[in-house]
């Protein structure tokens, strides 16, 4: 019976340690690896833990990059609103040169010959226009000015002596005119381009990845939550196996004292052979509980490592778990309030309005597309008839699509698919976490009512201890009756302290579920 009590109360914490994420093991220490200190050296409480882990945590850290992902993803779409340039430069040969030159069909007096009827026949013209009324004498005074004659009169007077009314002829008569070079056989051309699409979709597409840049960020957090929430647990169970190894410290040394009292009495005649080996049995047993406690407290310190991101850091004594104050909540506000706060929520949420807005980018593409584009050229050697080297266009376009194949409806169908999808999955996700929040409540409310008993235990199985103690001394109770008390004091410090772990991590994971947990904030 004594035996069964004591195994029950040794196993206690190794059974309840599966709970934390910290299952018992036999194997022996590896060897110490370079460890880096934290400030207080001496100790390490909760609060230091979570800022090592929200510095420090790998997963954090990737959780970080969808937000920058999602950010070039929305600026990427910036290029639908702003003009993009190019420049580009070309060499280009031609299979020939094409060129044609003016004097070969019009060169020297032909032209002139082909009017010289009309120059005889200005004197006439001009009487007959200003008979007519077409040439008054201000136009008349006019055209003498113009052509360096003093009035109308002396004009008259020229046509009709037929002065100056010979065809005018070339000024270089023989000289060979320059051609005129349509297509150089080489050439280098500069162009700078210039588009700029106006694009209804940008509208809709740049609210959808507003959203997605939203829901980019709460996954952020959902993930900053998970880590302090895994931190939570990992220095709970740190912190169980640590005040467990004490206990177990303490009892190996109560084990020691009695082995050694129980050869003295039993070297006395006091003391029978079966009372020795029951004190022997209580020595080993306690340093096997001292290893396993050591095995056990390796373990969790390496899971209190991974969950803050630092293999190498030195975990040093821990403070005591803090006591979270969940009482002051409402179970019926956390539950209302939990579909706003928790962060799976808000993404759930912005992913929807997503959806929405692509749904409206679906209807766009039925709409035409404008774009305005222009170019800017240079060549190095001029070609056609005015001899500029530099040319430039500007132009307004419009696209209308008429029939793709049947894709934009496709598109339109999928969008209106996705964006029920997202309500759908939103709705699931809120049922979800209202029965999370309320199942988090339930084991909250029993854990603590869990510590009040097991504080109660505690302090019952030390009173029935000191009056075995006194009942022992004055010789009217056995030792295997002390031993019995002893172990079940044991067995309740060991409840009370798996007690007080489980109602802490209850309370930290009713925040999480409620979407608080950014009360433990470091």
């Amino acid at each position: 019976m004594t035996q069964s009590r004591y195994l029950s109360a040794a196993l206690l914490f190794a059974i309840a340690s599966p709970l934390f994420g910290s299952p018992l093991s036999q194997a022996a220490e590896p060897a110490t690896a370079p460890e880096v200190s934290v400030e207080q050296p001496g100790e390490m409480d909760l609060a230091q833990a979570l800022q090592l882990a929200v510095r420090n945590n790998p997963g954090l850290r990737a959780a970080l990059e969808l937000e920058v992902q999602a950010r070039n993803q929305r600026d990427s779409l910036f290029m639908l609103l702003t003009p993009t340039f190019n420049l580009g430069w070309q060499y280009r040969v031609n299979d020939r040169e094409i060129s044609f030159n003016p004097a070969d069909s019009f060169g020297g007096d032909a032209l002139a010959s082909t009017f010289e009827p009309l120059y005889g026949n200005l004197g006439y013209i001009f009487g007959e226009m200003f008979g007519a009324g077409w040439v008054d004498d201000q136009d008349c005074a006019q055209l003498a000015q113009i052509n360096g004659y003093a009035d109308c009169d002396e004009l008259s007077q020229a046509f009709l002596d037929g002065a100056d009314l010979s065809p005018p002829s070339s000024a270089d008569d023989g000289a060979d005119s320059e051609p005129v070079v349509v297509q150089q056989k080489s050439q280098q051309i500069v162009n700078l381009s210039a588009s700029w699409p106006i694009n209804p979709r940008s509208i809709p597409m740049g609210r959808a990845s507003n959203n997605e840049l939203r829901a980019a960020r709460a996954d952020v957090q959902q993930q900053r939550d998970a880590v302090m929430l895994g931190v939570v647990r990992a220095y709970a169970a740190t912190w169980q196996a640590q005040e467990a190894l004490h206990l177990y410290g303490a009892r190996l040394e109560a084990a020691e004292a009695r082995l050694r009292d129980a050869q003295s009495l039993q070297g006395a005649g006091m003391l029978t052979r079966e009372g020795q080996l029951q004190a022997q049995l209580l020595l080993e047993r306690s340093r096997r509980a001292q290893q396993e406690g050591r095995a056990q407290l390796r373990s969790a310190r390496r899971g209190l490592k991974l969950a803050i991101g630092l293999p190498e850091l030195q975990i040093p004594e821990l403070t005591a778990i803090p006591s979270l104050e969940i009482e002051r909540f409402n179970p019926e506000d956390l539950r209302s309030q939990a579909s706003e706060l928790r962060p799976e929520a808000q993404a759930a949420e912005s992913r929807t309005r997503a959806t929405r807005e692509l749904q409206v980018d679906a209807a766009l593409q039925f709409l035409p597309q404008f774009s305005v584009t222009g170019n800017l050229s240079y060549t190095d050697r001029a070609s056609g008839f005015d001899n500029r080297r530099n040319s430039w266009w500007i132009g307004l376009g419009v696209n209308l699509p008429l029939w793709d194949g049947g894709i934009r409806v496709k598109n339109a169908r999928d969008a209106a698919s996705r964006r029920r999808q997202a309500k759908a999955r939103l709705e699931m996700l809120r049922q979800q976490i209202d029965a999370e929040v309320e199942g988090a409540w339930d084991r909250f409310q029993s854990r603590s009512e869990s510590l009040a008993v097991a504080e109660l235990e505690l302090e019952l199985a030390a009173e029935l201890n000191t009056a075995v103690k006194l009942r022992f001394q004055l010789g009217q109770a056995t030792q295997s009756e002390l031993l019995e008390a002893e172990t079940q004091r044991e067995g309740a410090n060991f409840a009370l302290l798996q007690a007080r772990a489980a109602r802490e991590l209850a309370a930290a994971e009713l925040l999480a579920s409620a979407g608080r947990i950014g009360t433990l904030q470091p």
